[in-house]
């Protein structure tokens, strides 16, 4: 049982045709303890809750490459990840990516992840027979975690990388047990975290990075943005789905998909 809470193809041009996709399962081993946890059962519980963090407002750029949010222990800061990233780079890439936000002006990325994720999980079943999946704009509260010691925390967004040479689309997923320190601090265990990231990369073309895609009309650009979501969702469900399980045996935190 699946319940829900709140708390197209591109179209052809002679950009486009030079952009071809890649899926990309990019696997990352929980950081939590030094000591390899055991695979995760299938399902994970009878009964889990699963959050969906929108702590990203608009297109982003992900400043030191994909490392900063691999396990999405950090707070975003500017909609720019990156772990210990200089003022002038954290500037200078938010001036780059400020045309593509205001092409993106009427476009809302939480919608349409939220559409997608709302059919994709109902085939996730090894997640657990019986969910509710809630949506946050930030990581839950003290009371949120006492209520939800372990729960399935799922981080949508979509960046270009800081070279320009590709646009993603990111669910980070992370299976996490939370506990609540005598200050309300909510401390959290990471039992497995699995980057499902879907990629358009630039090949066989000439210019800068940066000039080409913004030659990108962009009416393409959102296309390709909705296309990227169904296809990180997919990959999600696939990997919780009977038959993911049956491919790739137990699930483990540094397994490789």
């Amino acid at each position: 049982m699946l319940a829900m809470a709140w708390g197209g193809q591109p179209n052809g041009n002679s950009m486009f045709r030079s952009l071809c996709f890649t899926a990309v399962l990019l696997v990352c081993a929980s950081t939590a303890s030094a000591k390899r946890p055991p695979p995760l059962t299938d399902p994970l519980a009878d009964t889990l809750p699963v959050e969906v963090v929108y702590d990203q407002r608009e297109l982003g750029v992900a400043v030191d490459g994909l490392g900063s949010f691999m396990m999405k222990q950090g707070d975003v800061a500017s909609m720019l990840f990156g772990g210990a990233i200089q003022h002038v780079q954290v500037k200078k890439a938010e001036a780059q990516v400020a045309p593509f936000r205001d092409a993106l002006v009427g476009f809302d990325f939480r919608p349409v992840m939220e559409a997608a994720l709302r059919g994709r999980l109902a085939r996730a079943t090894d997640i657990a027979p019986t969910m509710k999946v809630s949506f946050y704009p930030a990581d839950v509260d003290a009371e949120t975690a006492r209520a939800a010691p372990r729960a399935l925390v799922l981080y949508p967004g979509y960046f270009f990388d800081n070279d320009f040479e590709y646009l993603m689309v990111n669910i980070q997923a992370n299976v996490v047990t939370r506990s609540v320190t005598d200050r309300g601090k909510v401390k959290a265990q990471y039992e497995f975290s699995r980057l499902y990231s879907f990629r358009y990369p630039l090949v066989n073309g000439e210019g800068e990075n940066l000039d080409r895609w913004k030659r990108v009309p962009a009416e393409t650009l959102r296309s390709m943005i909705e296309s990227g979501i169904g296809q990180a969702a997919d990959m999600l469900a696939f990997d919780f789905s009977p038959e993911g399980g049956a491919r790739h045996g137990n699930r483990h935190p540094a397994g490789n998909r």
